[in-house]
């Protein structure tokens, strides 16, 4: 830090702001990504990371500010799509669907075999009650990456709301196949059980699923389905 001090570059304070970032520091961060900027201010790195920062605090009009002048002056598409993709969510997240979209749009036309588009797109769809549309991402995303665990777990919650629960059985599996921790599909995989009259597997997976994430939301329902489970046994 001395010698960044005494010899001040862009490199060194754009590796001192990556530094505070990965050890989770965004004040400290955002002080030497400035910094970059204040040197270079077309430095296309020092604004992604700058909106990155922004985005993890939730300070999303100063993350809006960054990411809007990536899509516009970077030439790096990692860089661009991952902008995009940032500002679908906070739109969504402000309930400015239209937006969303056609940020989300913007980023399948940069990156027409990304998984994570076709499923977030899929989300906005879901939310709007469009469900055939919905259905029809996420079975996109899927036929991209089959590996693309978050789109299972949005496909086994369409199915559900389809009343197919089979469907959302197998959906919600194949999330856990992929990502074991995932504490919510445990749940899910539990109550269609429950539905479904398997008490046993019910219980087997509702249990896991308060393993995984004891704080969650709705434990105390769940508790309770468990201790109802665990006295018909």
């Amino acid at each position: 830090a001395d010698a960044v001090a005494k010899y001040p570059t862009d490199l060194a304070y754009l590796n001192l702001g990556s530094f505070y970032q990965e050890q989770n520091r965004p004040e400290e961060a955002e002080v030497f990504y400035k910094k970059v900027i204040g040197m270079k201010p077309d430095h296309e790195g020092a604004h992604f990371n700058l909106g990155n920062i922004y985005f993890s605090v939730k300070d999303w009009e100063k993350a809006k500010k960054e990411f809007l002048w990536v899509i516009k002056n970077s030439d790096n598409d990692t860089q661009k799509y991952e902008s995009l993709i940032n500002l679908g969510v906070i739109y969504k997240g402000n309930n400015d669907i239209e937006k969303s979209l056609e940020f989300y749009n913007l980023a399948k036309e940069l990156r027409p075999d990304s998984p994570e588009v076709y499923n977030n797109i899929g989300n906005i769809y879901y939310k709007q009650d469009r469900l055939d549309l919905a259905l029809k991402y996420y079975v996109k995303s899927i036929e991209i990456d089959p590996d693309f665990a978050i789109a299972h777990y949005s496909l086994g919650n369409l199915y559900y709301r389809k009343n197919d629960k089979i469907m959302a059985l197998t959906e919600f599996k194949k999330m856990i196949e992929l990502s074991p921790d995932h504490a919510n599909s445990y749940k899910n995989a539990g109550v269609i059980y429950f539905e479904l009259n398997n008490n046993p597997k019910a219980l087997e997976y509702l249990k896991k699923s308060l393993a995984l994430a004891p704080d969650q939301t709705g434990k105390e329902d769940i508790k309770v389905l468990i201790e109802k489970l665990k006295n018909e046994r």
